[in-house]
């Protein structure tokens, strides 16, 4: 399809703009952003979003940020890969990017870092960086909501996306399957003390549903002292402005 040929054409792009030799040494653009980046470029081209969007949508749990020779994008169903690097960059060109996405998209491209620290260089002149944007995107994810009932902003727009209306789920992002992402396990609490324990993978999220019981709700969150973690509570309900809170 003339979408495919668009793919391709971006993945030229990047190979003459991002990649160099050294010593005899050819390098270039971890693969996760370079997927990232084409699956963009397919989208300016034809205005339709992947597949893909649809497996990561199922799976958010799903690694972003791998190196160029990982296993998982080598692997027989990347599918959901995919889709979160190509979600990740859509995120960043409507946050970050604006009326200048062609200098943002030019910058990431050139950058030799070719990964998650190219991403930095282009996020530090708004004052941010990586991770603090891959919270806010993780947000936006099952938020996806911009706007307090009032319509002011919620959280400068960060927690959800612009393209969709907030109050019309129809045109909420995917394609068979559509935001939010969906839950990695729901709780229904009915003692007074619940514990769980889970896994979740690198630049990835687990979402976890909560509900039963009345009164006040006590939260904890123990990670891995090895690892970085970002624990988030969503308030939400019918006749509440949503709220996020950082634990």
């Amino acid at each position: 399809t003339l979408g495919t040929v668009a793919h391709e054409f971006v993945h030229m792009i990047i190979f003459n703009e991002g990649y160099w030799v050294e010593d005899g040494q050819l390098y270039g653009m971890e693969r996760w952003l370079e997927e990232a980046l084409t699956q963009y470029g397919q989208y300016l081209f034809n205005g339709k979003y992947t597949s893909n969007l649809d497996e990561f949508i199922k799976f958010p749990d799903t690694i972003l940020a791998e190196n160029r020779i990982s296993e998982v994008w080598l692997g027989p169903n990347p599918f959901a890969n995919y889709g979160a690097s190509f979600l990740w960059m859509f995120y960043l060109v409507e946050k970050y990017g604006g009326s200048n996405t062609s200098n943002f998209l030019r910058n990431i491209i050139r950058n030799r870092e070719g990964g998650m620290k190219a991403i930095d260089a282009v996020l530090t002149p708004f004052g941010t960086d990586s991770t603090s944007v891959f919270a806010d995107w993780a947000i936006a994810n099952y938020l996806d909501k911009t706007r307090k009932n009032d319509g002011s902003m919620l959280n400068d727009g960060k927690w959800g996306y612009n393209v969709d209306n907030d109050f019309n789920t129809t045109n909420d992002l995917g394609v068979n399957e559509r935001l939010p992402v969906k839950f990695s396990e729901k709780v229904i609490l009915t003692s007074p003390v619940t514990a769980r324990s889970s896994n979740v993978n690198p630049w990835a999220a687990d979402y976890v549903e909560i509900s039963g019981n009345t009164g006040n709700l006590n939260l904890g969150f123990d990670g891995d002292d090895r690892s970085q973690f970002k624990a988030a509570i969503i308030k939400r309900g019918p006749s509440v402005d949503t709220a996020v809170e950082f634990i």
